[in-house]
């Protein structure tokens, strides 16, 4: 899986919200399927990692909550690591839609947060419900 950390400050972004974010910027219910050519066999997966126990028991509510919704098994993981199991990617990982150049015309790029809001942040299937 590739991870990103997220270092937040919850007074301002609670985490219950992060999580729902999370699962309504992409299909949480597809298993192995994230990724350009994914058939069932990607290797991308919906993962999150949580520090405490606290923060695993949200995310398993927030997951929970979200079944409920979407009246669909979930594909995501929730798994409490030691805060020591992170690790930053060697640079040859980093940035790469901006260092490689797709030969594949239909390949999608990294999202601005501006395209990311017009191409997610108003789905119809949002956990959130329809973007009315």
């Amino acid at each position: 899986a590739e991870v990103v950390m997220c270092s937040f400050d919850p007074q301002i972004l609670s985490p219950r919200l992060l999580f729902e974010c999370f699962l309504a910027m992409h299909d949480p219910t597809i298993v192995r399927a994230h990724g350009k050519r994914a058939q069932k066999t990607g290797q991308y997966r919906s993962c999150i990692f949580v520090y405490d126990e606290d923060s695993l028991s949200l995310a398993q509510l927030t997951l929970k909550d979200c079944t409920k919704q979407l009246a669909k098994v979930l594909s995501t993981e929730v798994r409490r690591l030691p805060e020591t199991s992170f690790w930053i990617a060697e640079n040859r990982h980093q940035r790469h839609d901006e260092r490689v150049k797709s030969k594949d015309e239909n390949d999608k790029k990294t999202l601005g947060f501006q395209q990311w809001l017009l191409e997610y942040g108003r789905r119809s299937a949002s956990i959130w419900g329809s973007s009315e």
